[in-house]
């Protein structure tokens, strides 16, 4: 009858880590995003391609830890001349309403 004898070691599996990418520039055909952190930019025809080249930029960058790492691309919140002047139009009617609540009786 055969014995086996089994040594069971304690192995160490590196936690997901997670790079985001920030879109600097999105239009239509180019889009292009940096991770901050990491120094990197990256820029492709689409979301998808953008994703797929920040994997390769992460793959030159740090070899095969790559791996460990969770590409996230995030929007930035942009104010544009719209949204300032639909706040500034929001801010002067709320000064409107607030004048005429002065003056009723």
């Amino acid at each position: 009858m055969a014995r086996f004898l089994f040594r069971i070691e304690e192995v160490s599996i590196p936690s997901m880590r997670e790079i985001v990418f920030e879109l600097s520039q999105e239009r239509p055909g180019f889009v292009q995003a940096t991770a901050p952190q990491a120094g990197l930019t990256v820029e492709s025809g689409s979301i998808e391609g953008l994703h797929h080249e920040a994997r390769e930029a992460l793959i030159q960058h740090l070899g095969a830890v790559h791996a460990t790492y969770r590409i996230r691309l995030r929007r930035l919140k942009a104010v544009g001349a719209g949204a300032l002047h639909r706040s500034a139009g929001a801010a002067l009617r709320g000064l409107a309403g607030d004048q005429r609540a002065a003056t009723a009786p």
